[in-house]
């Protein structure tokens, strides 16, 4: 459990500004660790680094099916995805001491 978490992680090991090029290497990286992960739908916001070409090629390369909020940026949009995130960062890190 804890290495798929830290699959997503590299990006914040190799910069410290999330640019689209990490985005889509982190996607490349999943996809080379995961043959399952081929076919999977990814909810993000729309920040630039997620609209971008690079990152939609990468995705498109896998098969991974884009999802998105809603165009007015409405935070009820993405609510159910952040929860998941802080319920599993709050499961295999903060609880284990890693922050």
């Amino acid at each position: 459990e804890m290495l798929r978490s830290l699959v997503g992680s590299e990006m914040c090991i190799r910069d410290s500004n999330m640019r689209a090029e990490l985005c889509a290497a982190t996607v490349e990286n999943t996809a080379a660790a995961y043959p399952e992960f081929h076919g999977a739908v990814l909810h993000s916001d729309r920040r630039s680094r997620y609209t971008s070409a690079s990152y939609r090629a990468a995705l498109s390369e896998y098969g991974v099916k884009q999802s998105m909020n809603s165009a007015g940026g409405r935070c009820n949009d993405n609510a159910r995805c952040e929860s998941m995130w802080a319920r599993m960062k709050n499961e295999l890190f903060y609880s284990r001491g890693i922050n």
